[in-house]
């Protein structure tokens, strides 16, 4: 049977694999099959779809997808029947629209005798996210298709692309497979990773295919990153909402609601590839407060745990001394550096120190851009440090005196909750602590003008 199958012209396998599928021939199909998927992507797909044989159908198509990223150019679409670039056109492929266009003119002025398709075939393109430059090459040496069937075309697409929807409480990107990547690649350990469609940054371009109102994004950054995120309606003008730096883990990020459909998230760090996963966009309705000058969510719940504080190591952390019985220890005059997932607006944070001892507390919203904002001398038990709200990454405690060499932190709390535990003089502190709203003022609008900068750098 094997020899047989060798001594067969291509096309005619698929007669005979199309046969033996139809009289269940199991003999004859396996062999058959495992023959037909070495072929050309193309050629298979397009003969696959004409003998409706799924099992090549759907190896044919996931080969075609998987060079979409690294391979598409003008000649994509080589050797397909108008059936087979339907199918394809129809899957939304990962890649810009224009990029698809320009392919999808290629195929159109290399195959004329298949005119009576273009119509039907240029429905399932998105013209009015092409440019003018785009339209153009339908008429500019040749008319491949009627001038007024595009207008007319292109005037309904305006129209249905400005429906918006709000879907509340729910993620519209169930899973890495069902989004489209404009930039950036899918694996198979459901990640995306970024694009390097330039030297000065890597990006993840990511469409929800229609309009949105969203007010959140989550996702979960595998390395340490800075990151700038960008959103748009329709690929021409967008808007910079995000600028963060020295990002870990898990990202949270609230903004003011708005109307969707572009998602760019543009790195710049030094890894060779920035690495996203369980990417969430949504419009919630969870009670959260964000600063609107800086973007910087304002939590109310504590951020810390003190097993990640009590980590051998955890990304970005530094710390000098001993874990004893679930509490730190260092030597005096050396610190402890927490660095959170990514910056929040802080004003507060609490302390347990069973010893009396003395020590002082540094914020940073950038690495080694220490801003002292409280001390105390010879003190124990809870206590309530505030200090002027402002952007907060970084927080470094510094131990100066203790009982022994040796400071010692066993609870560690931000931003602080006031409770029972606090002794009454930290409680009328915590609650009656005014700030100056000038100092306020300063210190968001300094961490503005630094992400303005950057913003302005990325967008470039």
């Amino acid at each position: 049977m094997d020899h047989y199958n060798d001594l067969l012209p291509y096309d005619k396998d698929f007669e005979v694999l199309h046969c033996a599928q139809f009289f269940v021939v199991e003999i004859m199909t396996s062999p058959m099959i495992a023959k037909l998927k070495k072929l050309n992507r193309n050629y298979l797909l397009t003969k696959a779809l004409a003998y409706s044989i799924e099992e090549l159908i759907s190896h044919a198509t996931n080969r075609v997808l998987q060079m979409v990223p690294v391979y598409m150019n003008k000649m994509y679409f080589k050797n397909l029947s108008p059936l087979a670039v339907e199918h394809l056109l129809k899957l939304r492929l990962d890649t810009s629209e224009s990029n698809i266009f320009i392919a999808f003119v290629w195929w159109m002025q290399k195959n004329p005798e298949h005119s009576h398709a273009f119509p039907r075939l240029l429905e399932l393109i998105e013209l009015h996210l092409l440019d003018d430059r785009h339209w153009d090459m339908l008429f500019k040496t040749t008319e491949l298709i009627d001038r007024n069937f595009c207008q007319t075309l292109l005037n309904e697409q305006r129209i249905l692309a400005q429906r918006v929807q709000k879907v509340v409480d729910q993620n519209l990107i169930k899973s890495a497979n069902n989004i489209r990547l404009i930039n950036g690649m899918k694996t198979l350990m459901e990640e995306i990773t970024s694009s390097s469609p330039s030297y000065h940054y890597r990006c993840i371009t990511i469409d929800l295919k229609q309009l949105f109102v969203l007010n959140c994004l989550k996702f979960e950054l595998k390395n340490n990153e800075s990151y700038v995120i960008f959103v748009s309606k329709d690929m021409r003008e967008w808007e910079c909402i995000i600028n963060y730096y020295g990002c870990y883990g898990q990202q949270i990020l609230y903004f003011d609601e708005r109307v969707v459909r572009f998602i760019n998230i543009r790195f710049r760090n030094r890894y060779p590839k920035a690495k996203i996963k369980n990417v969430e966009a949504l419009y919630s309705t969870d009670p959260f407060e964000f600063d609107p000058i800086t973007t910087l969510n304002v939590p109310k719940h504590n951020l810390v745990h003190m097993k990640m504080l009590l980590e051998p190591y955890i990304v970005g952390m530094q710390r000098y001394g001993d874990v004893t019985n679930d509490h730190v220890t260092h030597k005096v005059n050396k610190s402890i550096v927490y660095h959170f997932s990514q910056p929040y607006i802080i004003g507060s944070m609490k302390l347990l120190l069973n010893e009396e001892s003395s020590y002082y507390v540094e914020v940073a919203s950038r690495f080694g851009q220490w801003n002292r904002v409280f001390a105390e001398e010879n003190v124990s038990g809870w206590r309530i440090v505030t200090f002027v709200q402002q952007p907060v990454l970084f927080v470094k405690i510094v131990g100066t005196k203790a009982p022994t060499e040796y400071f010692h932190l066993y609870k560690f709390e931000c931003p602080a909750r006031c409770n029972t535990a606090s002794t009454p003089q930290a409680l009328l502190k915590c609650i009656n602590h005014q700030t100056s709203e000038r100092m306020r003022r300063m210190l968001r609008r300094k961490y503005l003008n630094i992400s303005r900068a950057r913003c302005l750098r990325a967008k470039g």
